[in-house]
């Protein structure tokens, strides 16, 4: 069943490809694109597989699971793939069904770590999003001030998760539901408590933003010669929260739908929208060769 998942999941992939590809192409947008710049974004697309490995690694240590790098980077490559083929983001979930076969990992630590890695993405991006948002105020409208508003409000939820003690209720409880959330507000409170993993576990998701950041440069230079740096943090950072709405495979379309919407704020249209997604998401199709490559690999040495 899973295997026919994948490939639904490519065949969308590729029909988002084509249909995206042939509106864009009518109006030349996507004429200055070389192999050059492919390359540059499959390094950077490498760079931040493997800084996912090093958070995966990091925040397993509170469980007292460790990884090495090899682990590491097959974890955040079943990641890549699942995210990018599968809808609901699978990719987190294939993870955890791993962490849960071999370290014998109970689903609240699992859930607890998997929101964790949402939360701080909410917390960064958002973070950034306003700072943006507020320096290019004066394009201001009525819907983006409620867009304003939204933002603030993700950013203080955010953060109040990620840096304020969540009372937990120490005496076991007779209802298994209220028991559970329970436990998983104790894991939970093992990520945030832990001031020297949370410190590098934030470091590292901030170093993916601007791995990002240079992805989205790159792209949107190059096509429609756009060099505002506030405007690219504003796309960058819409871009990051869009593809965490995981329901489609890749975040199909609605990625997309998020940034449009967003992106009135910076006069950004349908055709700038479409042709940064057609770079971005075909660089990761063929990016996706290498965890491939990696899972195969890792998945070969270990059942010899």
């Amino acid at each position: 069943m899973k295997k026919y998942n994948y490939i639904l999941g490519t065949f969308l992939f590729l029909s988002f490809l084509y249909f995206s590809y042939s509106y864009v192409s009518e109006n030349g947008y996507i004429k200055n694109l070389n192999l050059s710049l492919l390359g540059y974004l499959l390094i950077l697309k490498m760079i931040a597989l493997t800084i996912n490995a090093l958070f995966n690694i990091e925040i397993l240590k509170v469980f007292d699971v460790n990884l090495n790098l090899k682990e590491g980077l097959y974890l955040s490559s079943l990641t890549f793939l699942g995210n990018l083929l599968l809808p609901a983001r699978s990719g987190g979930a294939i993870r955890l069904i791993y962490l849960n076969k071999k370290y014998k990992l109970k689903k609240e630590a699992l859930i607890s770590q998997f929101s964790y890695f949402f939360v701080v993405s909410i917390f960064i991006n958002s973070f950034f999003l306003l700072i943006s948002m507020l320096i290019l105020r004066e394009n201001l409208n009525v819907t983006n001030y409620i867009f304003l508003v939204v933002v603030i409000i993700i950013l203080f939820l955010s953060s109040y998760l990620l840096f304020k003690t969540i009372k937990i209720n120490k005496v076991e409880n007779k209802n298994r539901f209220l028991n559970f959330i329970n436990k998983t507000k104790q894991d939970w409170q093992k990520i945030v408590s832990n001031f020297k993993i949370q410190k590098r576990l934030l470091i590292f998701t901030l170093i993916n933003f601007f791995v990002f950041y240079l992805e989205t440069y790159i792209i949107l230079s190059r096509l429609f010669i756009e060099s505002n740096i506030i405007k690219l943090l504003f796309f960058n950072s819409s871009s990051v929260i869009g593809s965490l709405i995981g329901v489609t495979p890749g975040s199909l379309g609605l990625k997309e739908a998020f940034i449009l919407f967003a992106s009135t704020y910076i006069d950004f249209g349908l055709n700038e929208v479409l042709s940064y997604s057609i770079v971005d998401r075909g660089a990761a199709l063929l990016f996706s060769l290498v965890p491939i490559f990696i899972s195969y690999n890792f998945i070969k040495k270990n059942s010899s």
